[in-house]
């Protein structure tokens, strides 16, 4: 699942489905009923998936494809738009709100009910819940001072970090083992993907860059065998779409 197109005027954004081995008759467009734009951002693993639609009149809010069924979403805080980043199995999904200046605020989402509750790290500002598993553990990303760092929180508790010198780092997928991936910008300014284990007790860090794309790679999801999905900027300045594939032993 994605979406292609930069959502501006005359190139809308518009989403799409694809299954291996993704070639161009394996697409299939996914866009919300009546929307002028469609973003699908998520999917778990029954194949349902969510994202975020635009109207007619300009207006953003999250969906959900569930069994086959779109519904619309818009927390009721937001005076700007809601995303939808993030689905598990359990129709539990996350992304954030903003307000009538801009500023973000995290929630999950029940998909069954359509209650939202809020997602606060302490002492944050502009929170973005991007990802979770089905064990309800969700990554995301905030703004602290002078920096962006990401966060886990794992059964009511919170864990920060930030990637080796870096002052931007964005937690963008998590899977079943609380492997974490998202990206990082270095001090010359490059965008990195990465890769996190044990977060918790002892941090690893790994910097993943498509060999095409080397400092404008960014990893948004990684499934529990570390097939990891993302995109790079090509050196014709398009935005292009990547599957990394952990090697069989």
């Amino acid at each position: 699942m994605g979406y292609c197109g930069s959502g501006a005027v005359g190139h809308p954004s518009q989403g799409y489905a694809a299954v291996p081995p993704f070639e161009k008759k394996n697409f299939t467009s996914e866009n919300y009923p009546g929307s002028t734009q469609t973003q699908v951002t998520a999917i778990n693993g029954l194949g349902d998936t969510a994202g975020l639609r635009v109207d007619s009149g300009g207006v953003v809010r999250g969906f959900i494809e569930w069994n086959g069924v779109f519904t619309s979403y818009a927390d009721p805080n937001a005076a700007g738009g809601t995303e939808i980043l993030g689905l598990n199995d359990s129709g539990i999904a996350v992304g954030f709100y903003t307000d009538a200046s801009g500023v973000r605020y995290a929630f999950t989402l029940n998909q069954a009910t359509g209650q939202f509750t809020p997602v606060t790290p302490p002492d944050a500002t502009n929170v973005t819940a991007s990802a979770l598993n089905d064990d309800g553990d969700l990554v995301g990303f905030y703004w602290a001072g002078s920096q962006t760092i990401g966060f886990l929180e794992k059964g009511g508790s919170f864990t920060t970090f930030s990637y080796p010198g870096s002052n931007l780092t964005t937690a963008l997928g998590v899977n079943a083992h609380d492997t974490i991936v998202g990206g990082y910008v270095d001090a010359y300014g490059k965008r990195h993907g990465f890769v996190l284990m044990d977060v918790v007790h002892h941090a690893d860090w790994r910097s993943i860059d498509d060999p095409q794309g080397v400092g404008t790679t960014t990893i948004n999801g990684v499934n529990d065998r570390l097939n990891m999905v993302g995109y790079y900027v090509d050196s014709s300045g398009n935005t292009d779409g990547m599957l990394a594939e952990r090697k069989k032993e």
